[in-house]
């Protein structure tokens, strides 16, 4: 008699959470999200100019095994790019299992929080031009690390969502260095981080198309 009041409390809260969140047991969600920008520096003493442009996206799949808890994989890749008196080029590639929670059972959307610990790999190249000779400094391996996501999904027609929000990404690789022309190589753990703004585009189905 004490736990009946609690019993039906929560299985009145779990049937309203199924009738109006989107985010409801059972769907499937298949989602793109991505950031792009370039930057253009000039530097007027040195008589030249930087330029800068990155871009990252992920593809992210998974099901609602309660309602408002997403379960599923993740895969993004990150790209940077600059060029002036120092060329630089880096590139991370992650993926891993994710698993996120819906914090509200509106309608319309929900504020979210999603963490993906996984494997990601890295390489980076640095060339430098001096005394009209070129020194290339390479780095590349593999390690693991996380993803978390915060962000606010809208939802449209109970179909769409589009999701605005803040990535935090840290690896530990571990990664060769090299040195050319002059040979060197050496072995070391590098960490590799970064914090991102994207915008992310979603669908839900009750199926997952067939």
């Amino acid at each position: 008699m004490i736990l009946f009041p609690s019993l039906t409390t929560y299985a009145q809260q779990t049937q309203q959470d199924s009738t109006s969140t989107p985010f409801r047991k059972g769907r499937w969600l298949t989602g793109l999200a991505g950031s792009i920008s370039s930057t253009t520096s000039v530097l007027g003493s040195a008589g030249g100019s930087d330029f800068t442009s990155q871009y990252s996206f992920d593809i992210s799949n998974g099901k609602f095994v309660s309602d408002r808890w997403l379960v599923g994989v993740l895969f993004f890749a990150n790209r940077d790019n600059s060029e002036g008196l120092v060329s630089r080029e880096s590139e991370t590639l992650f993926i891993g299992p994710s698993i996120a929670h819906y914090l509200s059972n509106l309608e319309y959307g929900s504020v979210f929080v999603k963490v993906a610990p996984g494997y990601a790999q890295f390489r980076e190249r640095v060339s430098t031009v001096q005394n009209g000779s070129t020194t290339q400094n390479r780095v590349e391996g593999s390690g693991i690390g996380g993803a978390l996501s915060l962000g606010y999904s809208y939802v449209i027609h109970d179909r769409i969502a589009f999701d605005l929000g803040v990535n935090i990404n840290t690896f530990w690789i571990g990664a060769e260095r090299s040195v050319d022309p002059d040979g060197l190589r050496s072995d070391e753990t590098i960490n590799v981080s970064d914090i991102a703004f994207f915008f992310g585009f979603n669908v839900l189905l009750d199926r997952f198309f067939f």
